[in-house]
């Protein structure tokens, strides 16, 4: 059976499967819940001033270290900040490492200082 020139061939499936359609809307409100999530931890966590604010607490924790002759490790949690101080003596000098991150999220790291003396 010859089809005639200009004439549409008509097939049996005419559209996608309701498997098909929540698949591909399942992976769509995967992808829009990653891209909100995305621009949310970027542009509306307000992260420059937290990192401001993470360095000011570090700074504040060295010198306090160095003022009270604290060298112990430690590990505060204040204004959503985890606050860890640790404390290495080597060769006569003193060196205290203070890193700044979320209490909510250890992953993200907001600061990181050290700072080295001579032991007296």
């Amino acid at each position: 059976m010859a089809m005639k020139p200009g004439t549409i061939r008509v097939s049996s499936q005419y559209g996608f499967t309701l498997i098909e359609s929540v698949v591909a809307m399942g992976l769509f409100a995967g992808a829009v819940f990653m891209l909100i999530s995305i621009f949310n931890d970027f542009m509306l966590d307000n992260y420059p001033a937290k990192c401001y604010q993470a360095v000011a607490l570090a700074q504040e924790e060295i010198s306090g270290a160095e003022i009270r002759h604290d060298l112990s490790d430690a590990k505060i949690d204040t204004l959503g900040y985890r606050v860890t101080r640790t404390v290495y003596l080597k060769n006569s000098l003193i060196e205290i490492e203070v890193a700044v991150k979320s209490a909510r999220l250890p992953s993200v790291s907001y600061a990181k200082l050290t700072k080295v003396w001579p032991e007296q």
